[in-house]
């Protein structure tokens, strides 16, 4: 009896000991909810550590388009490598608490709204542990020009989607959703898949007050799950060309929520048996028009 009461004890020390180890560490950001497309901005991130000590690793994914550099590391090293800001110690710093900061900046092309994911890495009773950060939604913004002529905007326009589209990398970028004459939005998606042909699925967030039909599925089960607010395109096997665009509208079915109308997206794609995740990344573009002209 006492060795099974002692037992129990021992258990929930040590679950209460993990439990508390968890809610010690934490990412807080400091970002700017909008910004000017081609501006320089500041990221920082608090993170607090409490007493853990030794390998840790934080990683920023950021979408096409955006570049890095080093500002304060506290120590670690700094990388700005595949769209992705790494900072790496081998020994965390002494203090419970500490702030990292690096500048971000856009190119020209980038607008719309985008989801800013970070991660910490760390070993926790040398077990690999992971602590998000809350995602952040920021808005870039671009200014009104009147100076460019509209065949060289058109132009800049298709060099900056070819630039999107890298050789050899898998993306998906969604064309700044536009309203019709029956106030309904349609979204435009390219996927750039390049030779790969397995699984594959979009998966976007939709602002509450619609409801979403699909216009261009290129062979994919269409899904919606209106309590959710998700729209999904899903392939056991992706189409045979190397670029394909799918399509839907929001109809308004009731009364549209006083907020911002964001639509935040991600695609899954399978490679060598694993599964894999990028954002979907919004940019004012003609899709159609792109595609028309390739």
């Amino acid at each position: 009896m006492f060795k099974h009461l002692t037992l129990t004890f021992s258990f929930i020390l040590l679950t209460l000991s993990f439990l508390y180890s968890q809610d010690d560490i934490s990412l807080t950001p400091h970002i700017s909810k909008e910004i000017q497309s081609g501006n320089q901005f500041t990221v920082e991130v608090t993170i607090k550590k409490g007493d853990l000590k030794g390998i840790a690793r934080f990683e920023h994914k950021l979408p096409e388009g955006f570049s890095a550099t080093k500002m304060n590391s506290a120590n670690g090293e700094f990388r700005f490598t595949r769209n992705t800001v790494v900072l790496q110690w081998i020994n965390l710093p002494f203090e419970k608490e500490f702030t990292i900061s690096y500048k971000l900046k856009t190119d020209t092309s980038v607008e719309g709204y985008h989801v800013m994911r970070a991660n910490f890495y760390f070993l926790q009773n040398s077990e690999r542990r992971i602590v998000e950060m809350y995602p952040q939604v920021l808005t870039i913004k671009k200014e009104n020009s009147n100076k460019v002529k509209a065949h060289l905007k058109s132009d800049l326009v298709t060099n900056n989607l070819d630039n999107i589209l890298k050789k050899g990398e898998f993306s998906c970028v969604r064309q700044k959703p536009y309203m019709t004459e029956n106030n309904e939005i349609v979204v435009n998606l390219l996927v750039n898949k390049k030779d790969l042909n397995k699984f594959g699925k979009i998966q976007e967030f939709i602002p509450k007050g619609y409801k979403a039909v699909s216009i261009r599925s290129n062979s994919a089960m269409f899904v919606f799950n209106s309590r959710l607010h998700i729209v999904k395109f899903m392939w056991m096997n992706l189409p045979n060309t190397p670029q394909f665009v799918v399509s839907y509208k929001l109809v308004p079915i009731k009364d549209i929520p006083d907020e911002a109308f964001i639509i935040t997206g991600q695609m899954f794609y399978a490679t060598n048996n694993i599964t894999n995740t990028i954002d979907i990344v919004e940019r004012g573009i003609d899709i159609m028009k792109y595609i028309h002209n390739k």
